[in-house]
């Protein structure tokens, strides 16, 4: 199958994406004032999707009792403000 990089734009707090099942999430970072996710997606869009679970905390904020950092996706620099994303279980 084809592999495709695709985005997905972030709030700060819980985001649920639905994506291809399997994609890969690469990295997290700001384009154009937002933050967004790329992924390494196989296929086509009309394959099966799959709710993924992303949120982004701010330095200082408390994490859940759930966070490890197998689940850290990126550290994001955004003016004064530094973003921490990570991918968590349903």
């Amino acid at each position: 199958m084809k592999k495709t990089i695709w985005k997905y734009a972030l709030q700060i707090g819980t985001n649920k994406i639905s994506m291809p099942f399997g994609a890969q999430i690469l990295t997290a970072q700001i384009q154009n004032g937002e933050l967004c996710i790329w992924c390494i997606v196989n296929g086509i869009a009309e394959e099966k999707d799959e709710n993924r679970h992303i949120e982004v905390f701010g330095t200082g904020h408390p994490l859940p009792a759930k966070a490890d950092v197998s689940d850290w996706i990126a550290t994001v620099q955004y003016g004064n403000f530094v973003f921490h994303v990570f991918e968590f279980a349903k």
